[in-house]
């Protein structure tokens, strides 16, 4: 019966819109990097954006199959709405587990439902995880050639750079 305080989101841009039933969303998640999404995928379903055919695809990368958190929810909450997709992949695990070995961008590059997403207007992107896999991300945006749509070029002195934009919000650590 205590009561506790609580606030949040504390983020500016790693957060869902306002509106999110206007958007479709694709979540790229390494390790721990899943927490936010379990959230927004929660609020989603409570505002009744799953429910009226936001799309969402979510991509989780691991090192092994135990480190699928969530993984059980994530399988009956896709089973429930066929508008939201969840794969995943693991870099490393035990001889005979499961086939799906690879990295994340190599998982991106494979999903149709996400480049689909990625494709539409109204799509977001977030990626949250361990610094670096970012990059797999971008190239795999390139290749697709939608990195207009949620990367940025700036210059350093001769190199180009690519940010992400307005569409894609980055969490890494």
């Amino acid at each position: 019966g205590d009561r506790i305080l609580v606030a949040g989101p504390s983020g500016r841009r790693f957060v869902l819109p306002t509106n999110p039933g206007d958007h479709q969303f694709v979540f790229l998640a390494t390790g721990t990097g899943i927490a936010p999404f379990r959230g927004f995928l929660l609020d989603l379903q409570r505002s009744g954006a799953l429910d009226a055919g936001v799309k969402v695809s979510l991509l989780m990368g691991v090192a092994y199959e135990t480190d699928l958190l969530y993984h059980n929810e994530l399988v009956k909450l896709a089973e429930k709405y066929t508008n939201f997709n969840y794969q995943w992949i693991c870099s490393r695990h035990p001889a005979g587990g499961m086939k799906k070995k690879g990295y994340l961008p190599k998982l991106l590059r494979a999903s149709s439902p996400s480049l689909e997403i990625l494709n539409e207007p109204s799509s977001l992107m977030y990626i949250c995880g361990l610094a670096g896999m970012q990059r797999g991300v971008f190239e795999v945006l390139v290749e697709a050639g939608l990195q207009k749509q949620f990367l940025r070029e700036t210059t350093r002195g001769e190199r180009i750079h690519l940010l992400p934009n307005a569409r894609c919000m980055v969490e890494v650590y």
